[in-house]
């Protein structure tokens, strides 16, 4: 990679302790004797739409093959840059799971988040976070899993090109890009970050854009090497097509519930704007009691965090179905 050092193989050399790794390497026949953390992951993705608000989607899978995908859409007030409905959306995400594996709670959660600027980062962090350790907590107090946290964005000018020095050609594709699983983390990156740039995907015209991954909080413990075979590994699970993607597939298939969702709502703009009016209702009450209610509210911090708003007219059968692929 120019301008840093480029590895190839989604992540250098690989962890030993790597829980992602362990879980590979056991073999099938001895696989239900060996105690494996169980994982779910979750995609969040958020668009705002116009002045009266956006979108949002969070998706999270259903198994340990990472090939069923659970979906919750939910309408974004306007100039908030946080999921407001993050409670919400990874209890109904963690309840899915559990019913779908017969009552197994997840050991570990990973969050891959998309649309946040630099300078959001950190107060989406903040308060996401608290908001799913919320969500864990009103299932169960006692479950307190560790979570993984992972900014993920592909709008930001970084570039990579194949190095020109001896060799150089290995890691060129025929269209002159760097080949699959091309990362960097140094050189460019900042050094009290954890942080890099990957190269999952094969561009099929024009210089690839790589995604830049920022890992926010990591109390699992994947460490760098694995997060970024982790990242890597994960972009070849993408469901429309047999090679890898440019980005992780969760918060693909989020993208594409919201757009899903956008033709929902442009094919019937009487009934989305008639839940998301009713929404309002109980904070349209005139008088003291609106005003009382108003000032409990914020009072307890949900000013803060912003108002948790309805979903969109979905389904409840097609939200495990992947409705959006």
């Amino acid at each position: 990679g120019e301008g840093g050092s480029g590895r190839r193989g989604g992540g250098g050399e690989r962890s030993d302790e790597s829980d992602i790794q362990r879980q590979q390497s056991i073999p099938k026949e001895v696989a239900e004797e060996v105690e494996v953390p169980t994982y779910i992951i979750f995609g969040c993705d958020l668009l705002q739409t116009d002045d009266k608000g956006g979108i949002a989607a969070v998706v999270s899978s259903l198994d340990g093959t990472l090939g069923r995908w659970h979906s919750f859409v939910a309408l974004q007030p306007k100039g908030i840059t946080h999921i407001t409905s993050t409670t919400e959306a990874v209890k109904d995400g963690l309840m899915a799971y559990f019913r779908r594996n017969r009552g197994v709670k997840p050991d570990r959660i990973v969050f891959f988040r998309s649309s946040v600027s630099d300078g959001d980062v950190e107060g989406v962090k903040a308060l996401e976070y608290v908001m799913a350790r919320r969500a864990c907590f009103e299932l169960d107090p006692e479950y307190v899993p560790p979570m993984t946290w992972v900014a993920c964005r592909k709008a930001h000018g970084t570039r990579l090109l194949p190095s020109t020095s001896a060799g150089g050609a290995a890691a060129l594709d025929r269209k002159g890009n760097t080949v699959p699983g091309v990362l960097v983390d140094s050189g460019i990156t900042l050094p009290h970050s954890f942080h890099f740039y990957l190269n999952s995907h094969s561009g099929i015209q024009g210089t690839n854009r790589p995604t830049h991954y920022q890992v926010l909080i990591d109390e699992i413990g994947f460490g760098g090497d694995g997060m970024q075979f982790f990242a890597y590994w994960l972009c070849y699970l993408f469901q429309r097509c047999t090679r890898s993607v440019s980005l992780c597939p969760a918060v693909y298939y989020a993208a594409l519930a919201i757009a899903r969702i956008q033709i929902l709502m442009n094919a019937d703009p009487n009934k989305w704007s008639q839940s998301e009016s009713s929404s309002d209702d109980a904070g349209r009450r005139g008088g003291k009691e609106g005003q009382e209610g108003k000032k409990g509210r914020e009072s307890r911090g949900t000013k803060k965090e912003g108002k948790a708003m309805p979903q969109p007219p979905v389904h409840r059968d097609i939200v495990t179905k992947m409705f959006y692929i």
